[in-house]
């Protein structure tokens, strides 16, 4: 009798104690592991949010700073919609082409008339999957920025004049 409360007494004592030990421990990594699974949810959906949302403030801005009369041109392609800006320095003209290719938004500047000076001067400015850009009438700019995940964030902004060619009109 004295040897079964012996057993008992160390199966409560140790037994119990331990299992408790490792039903904890197993709970903390499941909790752990959908936690990580969570987070790296979030972060895909945060990183391609700010993609776009550097690509809006980076439009919006550009188009603020060249408000003037005659300096922007949306040029609609058959690879997308262009925004081109012209700026006068001095005596010399310079171009600023913005558009996405190959899910890349980049802004190129070069002198006006200079032969390769896209794709020479290009950096990049956000990913993203699509630009869209239309003139409405001579005083709106309406632009549609799709995200890498597929989200379209759309905006307007309201400008001095603004010029709308197709594909064969541009240079």
């Amino acid at each position: 009798m004295f040897h079964n409360r012996q057993n008992e007494s160390m199966l409560s004592s140790f037994v119990l104690p331990i299992s408790l030990v490792c039903l904890f421990a197993l709970s903390a990594l499941i909790l752990t592991f959908l936690g990580s699974e969570s987070y790296k949810h979030i972060k895909a959906n945060y990183d391609d949010t700010a993609e776009a949302t550097v690509a809006v403030s980076y439009l919006s801005t550009k188009v603020r700073q060249n408000n003037r009369e005659n300096a922007i041109t949306v040029v609609h392609r058959g690879d997308g919609d262009r925004l081109e800006i012209l700026e006068h320095i001095g005596e010399k003209a310079y171009r600023t082409v913005i558009y996405c290719q190959d899910g890349v938004l980049y802004e190129s500047t070069f002198l006006d008339g200079q032969p390769d000076g896209l794709a020479a001067n290009a950096m990049r400015v956000a990913d993203l999957d699509a630009l869209r850009v239309r003139a409405e009438g001579s005083g709106l700019l309406k632009f549609e920025v799709t995200g890498k995940d597929g989200a379209v964030h759309a905006f307007s902004q309201s400008v001095v004049g603004v010029g709308s060619l197709e594909a064969g009109d541009a240079q």
